[in-house]
């Protein structure tokens, strides 16, 4: 065992216990049990041109978990939830294999707080997992209110307000897989993939840590 791994034991990314070995997703026995049951049950169908693949539902461990990792920035947290949502793309089956990877942007303002982008380091890991290239395609512009604090259409005027194409874009003909954390009404993830279809994409393919 090295210094560091005795210093600071790993433990899991969702209940916070020991683990014994580090893992490649950051969870503990009985957690991956958990995140394995979820898997497969959780397959949306937001626009004719969207799937949204979701890891698990946002409550319990979860939940206490996402809110840890963005209160705390725990930026080695991202790539196990990254892990997670690349193992719920896997019981998917997918007939074609992406062509790009790409990811929701948050606010800039808490990406400095934090040091990271929780959305673009688990796209990240799926990118390294999947073999395919990934790349930022969408900027945010910094508005006053919390996404999650908005409620029905002005969630969704939101999300049309904050959220754009980056410039020359041009996804002709790809198949994009879009990351994001956590999806509630759909309003984000469906402005973001809308806005991938303008810029040619042939098919957008959602998948988040968990659905609300």
């Amino acid at each position: 065992m090295s210094l560091t791994a005795w210093l600071f034991p790993p433990s899991c990314v969702l209940c916070r216990g020991a683990l014994t070995e580090e893992t490649s997703d950051g969870l503990c026995a009985d957690c991956r049990a958990l995140m394995k049951a979820e898997r497969g049950r959780r397959l949306y169908r937001v626009l004719p041109n969207l799937w949204v693949i979701a890891a698990a539902s946002y409550g319990g461990a979860v939940r206490e978990a996402v809110i840890r990792v963005k209160k705390n920035a725990i930026c080695a947290a991202a790539p196990c939830f990254g892990e997670l949502v690349y193992q719920a793309y896997l019981t998917q089956k997918p007939e074609r294999m992406p062509d790009l990877v790409t990811f929701v942007p948050s606010s800039s303002v808490r990406n400095r707080k934090r040091g990271f982008t929780l959305t673009e380091e688990m796209a990240r890991r799926v990118s390294e997992r999947l073999g395919i290239p990934m790349r930022p395609t969408l900027r945010h512009r910094a508005l006053s209110g919390k996404q999650a604090y908005q409620r029905g259409s002005r969630r969704e005027k939101h999300a049309e307000d904050s959220i754009f194409l980056m410039p020359d874009l041009d996804l002709s003909g790809q198949t994009v897989l879009l990351i994001d954390d956590i999806m509630a009404s759909g309003s984000t993830i469906n402005h973001s993939a809308g806005l991938l279809l303008q810029a040619g994409a042939s098919e957008v393919v959602g998948l988040v840590l968990a659905k609300s």
